[in-house]
């Protein structure tokens, strides 16, 4: 079978371009799930001991200040 790659990158753009207006969808009301009576309603976990990143605690404080 002859190897089509037009075809196939029409397809997994329409693809990608389905996902991307479905996440955004998703993400229309972000902290609404979250955020119950204006307090975050959620536990955010990170790693701690050896071979773990210092970027995991800083990702951890933005994910909870963008909740608030």
């Amino acid at each position: 079978m002859k190897f089509n790659f037009k075809k196939i990158s029409a397809v997994l753009g329409s693809f990608a371009m389905v996902g991307a207006t479905l996440g955004f969808a998703a993400a229309a009301a972000y902290p609404a799930p979250f955020v119950q009576s204006g307090s975050a309603n959620v536990a955010i976990v990170y790693g701690t001991g050896q071979g773990v990143s210092s970027l995991d605690m800083v990702q951890a404080q933005n994910i909870k200040t963008s909740l608030a």
